[in-house]
């Protein structure tokens, strides 16, 4: 919602936009007269290749979505959060993208309704529109909550400029319509042009936006940040049909999860490969090329860098062990962390592909191991540097020479946006939320996932007891279904969503994130209490001078962030978000 006034006027006489076969590269720029556009589906395709560029990338100097989770309890960067530390503050001004961009794609609907071409030519293209105008409102209705809904372009003398905030449950309803005329309209993916949107694209999305809206008005509801109207049956109910519509192909393809028979490595292979194109639980994805051009540093950041950040311990307590059951009840089978690498002993083998253990290959050429794995580097600094002693492993591939240059900008390891594990984990949150689930919906989501890694299976009627459930007060089943998702999900950027859905600030304020259990033999060079921090129990503590009393994330007013003043200055009519103060 930034600076609503000037953003929505801003037009578009001029755009770029991408071209070639693959739709999610970096194209070159062309400029176009509005007078000479509209003629045909070519231009509105051109017209909207612009927007494919708004999904997310791997950076000049990150991992792109291995690195997302850096805002939350799960990696723990040098720097601390400000927004987990309470120390965000109401900003002057800001971004004005967001409307600028809706305004883009409202006009883009508008001209294309009035293009005389077939239906069925432009339908196709037209739900492209709507998906990428429900994409933006999703972004903010996550960030602000409600925000005014502009469905049009606008003029100078428009009374929209000057709107009042929806509820955020209009917004949401707003977003499942468009993506629902969206799938209507699209191509299913066996018939669509490889790396556009198709129907089953926008059901994943929907599924995705559904299950947060439905969870955040289960569990905000009473809250200065409830919907004014409770209507989190309706929403999960819509991200469970959603969801299921995949799983059942309802228009022609069959995802599957990702399986060679290697349960060791499956898992880890997933996100480390550069051609994604036949792999069956991918559904949408980036590509990159060293022909053109279009690389990154991913295989910089996290094949041969700690990147200045490391996995918390709190993540790595969370796996299960081998038998399917917790750390703390496990029968015997947890080896505890004293000794280096024992915690990963008799665990769930997504850990062991997760995080870098002692021995781990990180470069392979010509079939040979020339470099291995020996320890976290607590004791390096900068982009060298691990907090923790956990050290990120996924999304690393030590087999490709071309992957693992210390140069930057040699990476070309696939950008996952859309994999169908994710679908599998929003239908059975959404069924049990509804009160629903059954074995059968556990054996056709967790425990496909599971089989992956060889995992014992989730059974209903049996779940061990864990006396260190995330919430103890909910029943068992959505603890372990929560438990599952942060699993198979750790680290692609759904933590921070999640935490705030499930109103999880018990996870974070007052919390201190920890590492590894501290062994000095390991780390000669560091001296505690003056290069290294410990609590009391031995753990590393990275934040031990700067945040001494944990997180301090208010959940009064952090949920959502704060309008800025400008756009409250220029609109009279919007109000601050709870626990923002304005001048």
């Amino acid at each position: 919602m930034k600076a609503i006034v000037n953003t929505l006027l801003s037009g578009l006489i001029f755009f770029s936009f991408s071209c070639g076969d693959n739709f999610l590269d970096r194209p070159p720029q062309i400029n176009i007269t509005e007078e000479s556009f509209w003629q045909n589906t070519q231009d509105m395709e051109t017209f909207l290749n612009q927007y494919y560029a708004m999904f997310p990338t791997y950076g000049t100097y990150d991992a792109g979505a291995y690195w997302l989770d850096r805002s939350t309890d799960n990696l723990i960067p040098t720097t601390y959060n400000a927004r987990l530390a309470g120390l965000t503050v109401t900003p002057t001004s800001g971004s004005n993208l967001y409307y600028v961009n809706i305004r883009s794609v409202n006009y883009f609907l508008e001209k294309s309704e009035e293009m005389d071409l077939p239906d069925n030519e432009k339908n196709p293209y037209i739900g492209e529109g709507l998906f990428f105008r429900a994409w933006y409102y999703w972004d903010l209705l996550k960030e602000y909550g409600g925000v005014p809904w502009i469905d049009k372009v606008l003029t100078t003398s428009s009374p929209e400029l000057y709107s009042s905030r929806a509820d955020r449950s209009e917004i949401a309803a707003h977003i499942l319509e468009d993506l629902d005329k969206a799938i209507e309209y699209l191509k299913p993916a066996n018939e669509a042009v490889a790396f556009r949107l198709n129907k089953e694209i926008a059901l994943a999305f929907k599924s995705r936006v559904a299950l947060f809206e439905g969870t955040w008005e289960k569990y905000h509801n009473g809250s200065k940040f409830a919907a004014s109207n409770n209507r989190s049956d309706y929403f999960l109910d819509e991200a469970m049909q959603a969801a299921k519509a995949i799983m059942d192909g309802k228009y022609g393809t069959s995802y599957q999860i990702y399986s060679t028979g290697d349960i060791e490595k499956d898992y880890m292979n997933l996100f480390n490969q550069d051609d994604l194109q036949n792999n069956p639980e991918i559904m949408f994805w980036r590509k990159y090329s060293a022909d053109l051009k279009f690389t990154h540093n991913c295989q910089r950041y996290v094949g041969i860098l700690a990147g200045d950040f490391g996995i918390s311990k709190a993540l790595i307590d969370s796996y299960l062990c081998s038998n399917g059951r917790p750390i703390h009840n496990s029968d015997g089978l947890y080896k505890g962390d004293d000794l280096p690498y024992s915690v990963f002993e008799n665990r769930d083998l997504r850990l062991r592909q997760l995080t870098f253990v002692k021995g781990d290959p990180i470069t392979i050429e010509n079939g040979d191991t020339i470099k291995i794995f020996e320890r976290a580097p607590l004791h390096l600094a900068g982009e060298n540097f691990c907090t923790t002693g956990y050290q990120l492993k996924k999304g690393s591939s030590p087999e490709n020479t071309n992957k693992v240059q210390t140069t930057d900008q040699t990476s070309i390891t696939a950008y996952i946006l859309f994999r169908y594990a994710e679908v599998l984990l929003n239908y059975v949150e959404a069924k049990a939320e509804l009160g629903t689930l059954t074995q059968e919906d556990i054996d056709l989501t967790i425990n496909t996932i599971r089989d992956r890694i060889g995992m014992a299976h989730l059974s209903l009627d049996n779940i061990a007891e864990d006396p260190a459930w995330d919430f103890p007060e909910l029943s068992p089943i959505i603890n372990e279904i929560r438990r599952e998702r942060r699993i198979e999900l750790a680290c692609e950027g759904f933590r921070w969503n999640d935490l705030r859905r499930w109103k999880g600030d018990r996870l974070i304020t007052g919390v201190k994130p920890l590492g590894i259990k501290y062994n000095q033999n390991d780390y000669p060079e560091l001296v505690i209490g003056k290069n290294v921090y410990l609590s009391a129990d031995g753990y590393v503590d990275p934040y031990a001078t700067s945040l001494p009393n944990g997180w301090q994330f208010n959940p009064e007013r952090d949920y959502l962030s704060p309008l800025t003043l400008e756009e409250l200055m220029l609109n009279t009519n919007l109000k601050q978000n709870p626990g923002w103060t304005t001048p």
